[in-house]
């Protein structure tokens, strides 16, 4: 249904609630030409009045004393305690809802309590004798423990009853007002999907599935209930029918809402809403009408389940939201569930400390155990090749290994290895029948070597070497020995792969192009040893790398690479031509590989989330892409067998906190904000509340503290853009910061005002420039901000509430933060400080000071200003440790606060902001990193 018909069905609604059975029936006659909008509001009537279901008074619960027959309660004609119907005798109503009652009985004959269950004689809905038929057929057909058995339907005078087993307990909906332990949720919602997997094994698909469907007895046991809508699943898997498909609007599919055939996956999204409410206590759409939440279910995502609810572990919010995936073919199956939620069940028995943040880290196994429960997410959507992966760990061993490379074979893996950040990595392989891997390259031989490539017939492992001042390709044999250099390289990156051609002639890789300055693909004959140039960046580019041959040969996949994690995948003829993009998806890519068959690529990318899984990207532009790891660590690096399709990547766990040290120095660090994920990019509001950037709920997002660090919770939901430089405004009532996306970089601004714990919707302040990191003038008016729109970073300006950008420096520039007392504009530039007057001269003439220069290298985001200090980040060099320190403007004097700071990779984690009353400094800090290779194989 299109939003135009949700509009027409809603007004009809309105309209119709208020009026008698008989007055909807004539005035949905005349309104409702279409028979599928009519049962649209129908079933928004039914759910208004008391639901589809039998729940609502509630349903099956243990009997209530009070509703008896000696109450107000006003029943059906004849259903009153004591009659008799065949041989069953009534004992006492249990429910009442929108369709009729149930009742608790006895079977005189077997001498055993049952629940009866009535249809209303009048209402809105038709053909209710065929639903209740059809839901004793339907749960009949169903021999499982978790489904409400059925024993028969009988016919009394005009009555048709369903005879069911009685079961006593509590209807879901009664855990869904606040937020239940994660191990609760684990336990029961395995217990529904294993009965929806027996059903959708047998062809049903239950087609209701809320919380007042599914009862929980006493002891924990669950029930699922009302097959009242369920329907057999033809041989194409869909459902026959041809109009509204009927459930509860809440808890519908996208595919049910828009009255599309149903499948097996339309129970999914509805069990995930159930999960979700479970879980964080809220609707995953909350909405104060079903129409709402209608239209939230067809146009928005939901924020993560741990956004709302830390508790919630990364294994389950990453199952739920791939529950909640819009596209059917993209969610796992109840089998797949069933799975997940199993091995989840399995580690809170064995951990019970996992419902606190601190569950997934605990060492190299936890990185392991995790992996394992990621690899049950591998659900397949359309492509039997990974639709049941058997996955594990390639060794046990603590530390970083990562490149990994399947041998021709596939029963050897090539990867790289050290035991810890500060050590070389070497290269080993692990082959099937060792128990540990073989180290291949010589440690004490000079650079550091680099990810490595198999030969077509096994017997060479390519790779290379980064010195102190140059690059180059080796080879080594696979079983060990002495190195062979193959090719010199003018880049000293270890980051651009290589790649052996199938015909083992020729190896692909990056390099500088002299001309340009850009990295392209060079080709080498192996024979010849002639380096031939192939592919050449284009303006908006700054370099080619990551060259895969097809299987055939005959082309070459490639990333171009336009920004920090704005990226495409390009393919060349290898005998040459020109370069095109081959898929849709940009973002961040870390990584690619051929499929065997040569019509997909397995990517390594940030698609709907910050954290990086693998997909499957088929390339014949009409196939969707499909998942085949997703967790809460980053799987990055894929490579895969084309003679046997083993498939192999790196599980990379990065956990960065933010800490609190004193001001004046000499006191040990605190950890102030903490979880397994990343939180970085601390900024103190003028009031003294913590603005931070986190990835813990899936994707970057804004997250608020107080001071102390508590009351942490999220305020924005951007679903996957980069977020960082958080920067408040100085009168504390608004938040700056900066998104990028594919080939953009936008400053947004949201309202947070200090007596409120949220933030307004973020909005874009300033666009179409590329504009970073930015700071606010001393009088709110103004927002500082940089640009390399001239092709190098600069200083802009540009009013608060609009208007022209104006450029402030002109010989490079950075980080621009205006002092407390508005005189100067400060900024970095070159590994220095500097600084301009303000206001400033808008003729460019404005004298640059340098501040801080030789003899300590000033981090690019690590600096922040005091009224007389320069609190920053000192990189130092491969003799001295990173440190923090605080330079005296006035004095010129340096002092050390915090000595042997570890360095990062990424310049997100080296922001620091100090506290109104200037006693306090936080800074992020990696606490605990590491990955493992991971090996998976059709089973």
């Amino acid at each position: 249904m299109s939003p135009q018909d949700w509009e027409k069905v809603s007004e009809l609604f309105q309209a119709a609630r208020s009026r008698t059975v008989h007055e909807r029936v004539a005035l949905l006659d005349a309104a409702c030409s279409d028979a599928s909008l009519r049962q649209v509001v129908e079933q928004m009537l039914r759910d208004d009045e008391a639901g589809s279901s039998f729940l609502n008074e509630p349903f099956l619960e243990a009997l209530v004393p009070e509703v008896t027959s000696g109450t107000n309660q006003v029943f059906r004609s004849g259903v009153l305690p004591g009659v008799k119907f065949g041989r069953y005798v009534l004992e006492a109503p249990i429910g009442r809802g929108g369709m009729g009652e149930v009742w608790r009985g006895h079977d005189v004959e077997l001498d055993r309590p049952v629940a009866l269950k009535f249809l209303a004689e009048h209402g809105a809905v038709t053909g209710a004798a065929e639903r209740l038929t059809r839901e004793a057929r339907a749960a009949s057909a169903l021999n499982h423990p978790n489904i409400i058995t059925v024993y028969e339907v009988i016919r009394h005078d005009e009555n048709s009853i369903i005879v069911m087993e009685l079961v006593e307990g509590t209807a879901l909906r009664a855990l869904c007002g606040s937020s239940q332990p994660p191990d609760r949720v684990v336990r029961l919602g395995s217990q529904v999907a294993q009965a929806l997997s027996t059903a959708h094994a047998h062809g049903i698909v239950h087609r209701d599935i809320k919380p007042e469907n599914i009862l929980v007895r006493q002891d924990g046991y669950v029930k699922v209930l009302d097959f009242g809508l369920a329907r057999r699943v033809g041989g194409t898997g869909t459902d026959p029918s041809p109009l509204f498909s009927g459930g509860t609007l809440r808890y519908m599919s996208p595919e049910q809402t828009r009255g599309e055939s149903i499948t097996p996956a339309s129970d999914i999204f509805s069990f995930g809403l159930v999960l979700y409410e479970l879980a964080t206590g809220r609707h995953a759409f909350p909405s104060d009408s079903p129409f709402g939440t209608v239209c939230a279910i067809l146009t928005k995502d939901p924020a993560a389940p741990s956004a709302v609810n830390p508790h919630i572990p990364a294994g389950l919010n990453a199952l739920i939201l791939g529950m909640l995936t819009k596209e059917a073919e993209g969610r796992p199956s109840s089998l797949e569930v069933a799975q997940v939620l199993e091995q989840l069940e399995k580690r809170s028995r064995v951990s019970p400390a996992w419902v606190s943040p601190a569950w997934a880290w605990v060492g190299a196994t936890c990185l392991i155990v995790a992996a394992i429960a990621i690899g049950l997410l591998s659900w397949s959507g359309n492509s039997p090749q990974f639709a049941n992966l058997r996955i594990e760990p390639l060794t046990s061993q603590d530390g970083w290994e990562g490149g990994p490379a399947v041998s021709p074979d596939g029963k050897s893996v090539a990867f790289t290895w050290r035991p810890s950040l500060e050590a070389v990595p070497q290269i080993y392989v692990k082959h099937d029948h060792d128990t540990a891997p073989v180290r291949v390259t010589d440690p004490h031989a000079d650079g550091v070597a680099g990810p490595p490539v198999w030969s077509p017939d096994g017997k060479w492992i390519s790779f290379k070497r980064v010195f102190e001042s140059s690059a180059a390709i080796f080879a080594i044999p696979s079983a060990g020995g002495q190195q062979k250099k193959l090719a010199h390289l003018r880049v000293r990156n270890l980051a651009p792969a290589i790649d052996w051609s199938p015909d083992g002639m020729q190896l692909a890789f990056s390099d500088f192009i002299s001309t340009s300055g850009r990295l392209g693909i060079y080709l080498l004959n192996l024979r010849t040893g002639e380096k031939r140039q192939l592919t050449s960046p284009v303006s908006v580019a700054f370099a080619d790398w990551d060259p895969k041959f097809s299987p055939d040969g005959r082309t070459i996949a490639f990333k171009r690479v336009r920004g920090f994690w704005d990226d495409t995948i390009y393919s060349i003829p290898v005998l040459g031509g020109d370069a095109r993009r081959i898929l849709s998806q940009g973002g961040g890519i870390w990584g690619h590989a051929w499929s065997p068959d040569g019509k997909s690529l397995i990517l390594s990318c940030q698609r709907g989330t910050s954290i990086f899984g693998l997909w499957r990207f088929p390339l014949d532009g009409r196939s969707r892409p499909e998942r085949i790891i997703q967790g809460a660590s980053d799987a990055i690096t894929p490579g895969i067998s084309r003679k046997t399709g083993r498939l192999v990547w790196t599980d990379q766990t990065e956990d960065v906190n933010i800490y609190r040290v004193a001001a004046i120095g000499g006191l040990a660090p605190q950890k102030l904000i903490a979880t397994t994920a990343r939180d970085r990019a601390a900024v103190y509001s003028p009031d003294g509340r913590i603005a931070f950037v986190s990835d813990r709920s899936g994707t970057r997002e804004i997250w608020l503290a107080r001071a102390d660090g508590t009351d942490q919770h999220r305020v924005t939901n951007f679903n996957g853009p980069d977020l960082d430089n958080l920067a408040w405004s100085p009168d504390g009532r608004r938040l700056a910061f900066y998104a990028t996306t594919p080939g953009h970089a936008d400053i947004f601004t949201a309202t947070c005002e200090p007596a409120s714990s949220n933030c307004s919707e973020p909005r874009v302040t300033i666009s179409g420039m590329k504009a970073e990191v930015p700071n606010w003038s001393h009088d709110n008016k103004f927002l500082y901000f940089a640009s390399d729109r001239t092709g190098r970073w600069e200083i802009w300006r540009q009013p608060a509430a609009g208007g022209q950008p104006t450029q402030i420096t002109h010989n490079g520039g950075y980080m621009p933060k205006e002092s407390v007392d508005a005189k100067w504009l400060y900024f970095h530039n070159a590994d220095k400080l500097w600084r301009i007057r303000v206001p400033i001269d808008q003729s460019g003439a404005s004298t640059e000071e340098l501040i801080i220069g030789s003899g300590f290298h000033v981090q690019l985001k690590g600096w922040t200003l005091t009224h007389n200090e320069i609190v920053f980040r000192d990189e130092g060099d491969n003799a001295t440790p990173g440190s923090l320190r605080a330079f005296n403007i006035s004095t010129g004097k340096t002092r050390l606060i915090l000595p042997s700071l570890r360095r990062f990779a990424d310049s997100r984690d080296y922001n620091l902001t100090v506290s109104p009353d200037t006693k306090w400094i936080l800074f992020s800090q990696l606490d605990r990193s590491g990955s493992n290779v991971m090996v998976a194989d059709s089973h």
